[in-house]
This record gives C-alpha cells, structure tokens and sequence, in this order.
C-alpha cells in the first residue's frame, strides 16, 4: 500500500510534535508532586523550573526561524527533537535539583523547532489538496502526546524515572524519522522583501492580539504545571493528574480537529471569546470544587 505524501509529512509531525510539545513542554506538570518529593523542592523553585523551560522555548522559536530560512525545516525539527531526547536523559539521571532543572529547560525548549518548520514543510512537500489533512496530522501531535506522557506515567507508577527514558527513546526515534522525511534544503524560493518596520509589529491592533496571547499564555502555564499537583493537594490520589492529562489531550484532539471549520463558519472573535473563557474556566474550577474527582476530570477536559 503507498502512503500519501500529505500521510507521510503529517504522521512526521505528529510524532515530532508528540515528542517535543506533548512530552517536552507539556507533561512536566504531571511529575511536580514527585518531584517536590523526591527533590524537597518548593512549589516557586518548581514554577521557576517551568518559567526556564517556557523562556528556552521563546528563544528557540527565534532561532528556528532563522535556521528554516537558511537550511529548510530538516535541521530544526530534528535539532528539537534530539533536544527533547537530551533534556529527558538528563531528567532521569539527575541526582540533584540542578541537572533536573537543566534537563526539564531543554526538553522545554526542543518544541520551538518544530511547530513553524512543519508549516513550512507541509506548503513545500505535500500538494495542496492535501495540505489540510497533513496539517491536521500535526496538530494533533500535542493532544496525543498527553495522553501518551499520561499512559507511561499510570505504567511507571513510582519508577518515574523509567519514564523520562522512554520520553528520550521517544524523541531519538522522532528524530530519525524525520530526518528521513523531510526534504533537505530550503523551503521554496527565497524572496527579498526587506525587513518590516517596527510599526508593523507594535500599533493598536497588534497590541490587542499581545494583551489576548500574553493573557492566554500565564493562565496556560499556570494550568500546565500546577493542576496535577493542585488536585492531589485536595486529597485526590496520585492516578489523578496522569488521568486529568489523558482526558486534557483526548478533549483537545477531538475537538480541535474542527477548529478550522469552526473559525471559517463563525469567523475569529466569538470562537476565541469562547476559548478565553473556556481556559479560565477550568483554573477556578479546581478551587471551587476541590477534592472531587468529576471536578477535577472535568476541569482538564474543558481545558483540552
């Protein structure tokens, strides 16, 4: 049976993604409460560690475009990538807080390589006609990569090391595929259009789309890394936060396969107006109810 070029590109992103953003950015959340135990960490030490982590992302988002431009998307998507597989070898080592730190900041920072590089990948190798489908592969890299993260941490129980390893088979086998599937070489012609000026980043609309992301993104990040450990403070048992998990990304993949057709029907403002409230929704919900395991399932499934 021959594959389709837009299966071949997407299922290399999913797994790319399912690596770098499921695993690498998302999944450390799952792990605060042990690592507050087996590392005597505080809760601000803890919420710093997913402060670098996020800042290594910004900075490698930088870098790849830059990298794309000048190599194509093969050099970054396979460099976040090993990224990944390095950051969570250096997790399941570490015997201190400053290998952990280190390591938790480069998985973190392996997800700004690959996102940007697949757009780019799927425009240059996959025929229109099935751009959509390839790019709705990608997408769905995250959501997966939750509930894979979630599965491995149920199986692993205590041995959380043993899964940080598995995490770094996974980013190794990520990258070897998609170095074989993405086509060397820059993406398309490059075109000189100059630089934009300054005004074209900063001016009144574009603050209205920073208000709305740097808004979207504290209480996203807040959510990732402090949910799991919020509901078992409740006094919920441990399977919780890998099941809030596996329902975040089982949500998200089923939903967020008609995000596009959602937003050509009702347009951008009332789908994100609903989305806005939807992401802080959940926060206050853990509060409202704790200790409750609906409340607590609910609350990761309407994130997602």
């Amino acid at each position: 049976m021959r594959i389709s070029q837009a299966s071949r590109v997407g299922s290399a992103g999913l797994l790319a993604l399912v690596a770098t953003y499921g695993i690498g950015r998302l999944a450390y959340g799952l792990f605060v409460p042990t690592f507050r135990e087996e590392f005597g960490l505080s809760l601000d030490v803890l919420g710093f560690y997913a402060s670098t982590a996020q800042a290594g992302y910004l900075v490698a988002t930088v870098v790849t475009g830059v990298l794309t431009a000048r190599f194509g998307p093969r050099v970054p998507v396979v460099s976040g990538c090993l990224l990944l597989a390095v950051g969570a070898a250096m997790t399941a080592s570490a015997p201190g807080p400053v290998l952990l730190a280190a390591g938790i900041a480069t998985a973190g920072t392996s997800a700004g390589g690959t996102w940007g590089p697949f757009s780019d990948a799927v425009d240059d190798q996959v025929p229109s006609s099935g751009s959509r489908r390839a790019l709705a592969l990608v997408n769905a890299g995250s959501p997966v990569g939750l509930v894979v993260a979630s599965g491995l941490v149920l199986v692993a129980g205590d041995r959380w090391r043993a899964a940080w390893w598995v995490f770094a088979a996974i980013g190794l086998v990520a990258a070897a595929v998609t170095w074989r599937v993405l086509a060397p070489g820059t993406v398309g012609p490059v075109l000189n259009r100059g630089r934009p000026r300054v005004e074209w980043f900063f001016n009144t609309r574009s603050a209205r789309l920073f208000v709305v992301a740097v808004g979207i993104s504290i209480t996203s990040g807040a959510y990732f890394a402090y949910a799991p450990d919020t509901a078992q403070d409740a006094g919920l048992a441990s399977w919780i936060g890998p099941a809030m998990w596996a329902a975040l990304g089982i949500a998200g993949a089923a939903v967020g396969v008609f995000g596009g057709g959602i937003a050509d029907r009702y347009g951008l403002r009332g789908p994100l107006a609903v989305t806005l409230v939807l992401v802080g929704g959940p926060t206050l919900g853990l509060y409202v109810a704790p200790g409750s395991v609906v409340a607590a399932l609910g609350s990761a499934a309407l994130f997602g």
